[in-house]
């Protein structure tokens, strides 16, 4: 759903959307448009809209005000929202962040940078599906002791003992993001063949081993690791620069191969990789989630090489 008052905007996005594969575009001329095209859903048993580019300056109703009644309604709270402004006002970002934005996209926007935070925005959205699906297939199974260890939203991992998907999560959402400079995330590459080959157990394995590993890297005081995935761990760091989060990424990657642990169905290696994504973020709760954003989305384009991507602020790549 594209939502802005001018018209030539509205094309211009559309066109854009669609020249990426964005085939079913939904277009609103202002924020009460909007609302009352997802408000007509209601009944709907599916969300209506994967995601939502939203223009900041509209009359009557703003971005800010609009975002915040789309985060109101509980179908839409995980939706992406990307604000597309031509402000550069820090102060009014923030706004919009705390109101629920997802990202942000700043005129005259780069048509490859949009298609890229937009598919970034979708992945991360797939991840949560994915890990609540998940949860409400092992609601509905059998006793505990019948179904395997799932990385669900857990405030700590059983198998690695680091934080969890559920302590990433709140974290993110919390005023302490403020003081996060960077966000580094380790992806196992071929865990699900991994898997498929030694089970449950040597996946929990497996990630014990990876975590041991990373506990050794350099670290400060207030830096966070987590295991945010059967696939996935995440640094957060309160302090960081290119430099040092390409040397972190680096030797994490050294580490785990020097491990040797055999992964024969691995696309990449014969043994066990990291692929990772690094970001740099300047402040604030919403730019950290879009820092996330953006070193989950590097990390999963690395996956295809087993390489390291990392991400300076403001570079758009």
């Amino acid at each position: 759903m594209v939502v802005d008052d001018s018209e030539d905007a509205r094309d211009v996005l559309a066109a854009t959307l669609m020249s990426g594969g964005y085939d079913d575009v939904v277009c609103a001329t202002s924020g009460a448009d909007a609302l009352a095209r997802l408000a007509a859903t209601e009944e709907a048993p599916t969300e209506p809209v994967d995601v939502i580019l939203l223009d900041v300056m509209m009359p009557e109703m703003d971005g800010i005000e609009v975002c915040a009644s789309i985060r109101a309604d509980a179908r839409y709270q995980d939706v992406p929202i990307l604000m597309v402004t031509a402000a550069t006002d820090k102060n009014l970002l923030s706004h919009a962040f705390v109101a629920g934005a997802s990202d942000y996209v700043t005129k005259p926007y780069d048509r490859t940078e949009l298609l890229t935070r937009i598919r970034t925005a979708l992945k991360l959205k797939g991840e949560l599906d994915r890990r609540r699906a998940r949860e409400v297939e092992l609601s509905t199974r059998g006793p505990v002791g019948e179904v395997p260890h799932p990385v669900a939203d857990v405030p700590i991992d059983a198998p690695t003992g680091l934080f969890g998907y559920q302590s990433v999560d709140t974290l993110l959402r919390s005023d302490r993001p403020a003081r996060i400079a960077g966000v580094v995330v380790f992806r196992i590459d071929g865990m699900a063949r991994f898997r498929t080959r030694y089970g449950q157990a040597g996946e929990d394995e497996l990630a014990r081993r990876i975590a041991d590993g990373l506990r050794t890297l350099p670290a400060r005081l207030g830096d966070q690791f987590a295991r945010y995935g059967n696939d996935l761990f995440v640094a957060l760091l309160c302090s960081a620069d290119a430099a040092s989060l390409r040397a972190l990424a680096d030797e994490a990657r050294r580490l785990v191969s020097s491990l040797k642990i055999a992964n024969p169905d691995s696309p990449v290696s014969p043994y066990v990789t990291l692929s990772v994504g690094a970001a740099l973020c300047d402040g604030g709760s919403g730019d950290v989630r879009s820092t996330f954003a953006k070193a989950l989305g590097a990390a999963d384009s690395a996956s295809t090489k087993g390489d390291t991507v990392v991400i300076e602020e403001g570079s758009g790549a």
